[in-house]
């Protein structure tokens, strides 16, 4: 379930990674902060072969934004799998 709607068998509970796990192209998502108190992330992709310089930009990224990653994981630490399906 992706908000309250059942997940398409074909791209699954991943629909924005898909297309570029087919085409075959380097992608990384980085947290970069909340939104309505859900935590909000952002998808980098870069041509083939260049995962490296993808992988630079993103640590660069995540330093400049100072997103604590960790808050995350305490925003939702009593948070259960089973009462995002109700």
């Amino acid at each position: 379930m992706i908000a309250g709607a059942r997940a398409d068998s074909l791209w699954g509970a991943f629909p924005f990674t898909a297309p570029f796990n087919i085409a075959g192209t380097p992608a990384v998502s980085l947290p970069c902060g909340f939104a309505a108190g859900m935590p909000v992330g952002l998808q980098l992709v870069c041509a083939r072969h260049r995962d490296a310089e993808l992988l630079d930009i993103a640590e660069d990224l995540e330093e400049a934004l100072g997103f604590d990653g960790f808050a995350v994981i305490r925003a939702f630490s009593g948070y259960r799998v089973a009462e995002a399906n109700t």
